[in-house]
């Protein structure tokens, strides 16, 4: 056989522009942030002792992140047929259409076979049954059903959530960091910030990590009026994706991730067969 460019052209350009997609996401990300993208409000009731502090949306994310993000997982996913695709005409036959980089959560559907002994039409097997023995060995290896915690692997995350992309759009929210700087106190006569005695304050409750607009973000009862209180918070803030209620992480760390793993674990493994 000779040597042919690895990885196939077609590959290549579907994992270059999905870092291309990274980077527009990154610059759109980056422009959402360069003013505060929240403001914090304090309200007290009638008593003066109870509080709660609420965050309001400055501006929202631009619209199109939703799409940038669905379009890199796209160019991801589509790149695994490609070689899926590749790795079967590299016995010198044509694939059948059913070949393609079959995901799996659970092992039992990848080995899936009928009562005669064939794959499955919906198993793994099935998807690989044009390549290599030595390629689908290889394949089977890398199904995240392997893991402690297949549902957060790389490669599950691409196929379940460019799935979910194929039929609707991609939910993007706010989130505020599980690491909350928060304290209550007042303004010296220099104006720094001097907190007050830790058993003034009670009933203290934080919220988050999922943000929105007009979301309260900490409740707390004091056990006697002080005039003029302030409110330290500091909670990085940050946008996260995934489906209605069900957030995945930062979208940058999640593609880069998954980007990184097709490009370090996957397509290393197959170099020899091209």
């Amino acid at each position: 056989m000779s040597a042919r460019p690895y990885p196939p052209e077609g590959i290549r350009l579907k994992l270059a522009r999905a870092h291309g997609h990274l980077q527009e996401l990154r610059g759109e990300i980056d422009a959402f942030f360069e003013s505060p993208p929240f403001r914090k409000v304090l309200y007290q009731d009638e008593s003066g002792l109870n509080y709660v502090l609420v965050g309001y949306l400055n501006h929202w994310v631009p619209e199109m992140v939703p799409t940038i993000i669905g379009d890199c997982l796209q160019n991801m996913r589509v790149a695994l047929d490609h070689l899926a695709w590749a790795l079967a005409e590299s016995t010198g036959e044509e694939p059948p259409r059913n070949t393609a980089f079959p995901i799996y959560l659970d092992s039992a559907d990848f080995h899936a076979r009928t009562n005669k002994g064939k794959p499955a039409g919906w198993s793994g097997l099935k998807k690989v049954e044009a390549m290599p023995n030595e390629v689908q060995e290889g394949i089977e290896e890398l199904q995240p059903y392997h893991t402690d915690d297949p549902e957060l692997h790389p490669l599950w995350i691409l196929n379940e959530y460019s799935r979910i992309n194929r039929h609707r759009t991609l939910s993007v929210m706010y989130a505020v960091s599980d690491y909350t700087d928060f304290d209550v106190g007042t303004l010296d006569s220099s104006g720094k910030f001097v907190p007050l005695p830790k058993d003034m304050v009670t009933n203290l409750a934080l919220t988050g990590p999922g943000f929105f607009h007009g979301m309260d973000l900490a409740r707390f009862t004091l056990r006697e009026p002080v005039s003029d209180l302030r409110v330290k918070y500091d909670s990085p803030f940050y946008i996260t994706f995934g489906q209605p209620y069900i957030s995945i992480g930062d979208p940058l760390e999640v593609l880069g991730d998954i980007h990184g793993h097709i490009e370090q674990a996957v397509l290393p493994r197959f170099a020899r067969f091209f």
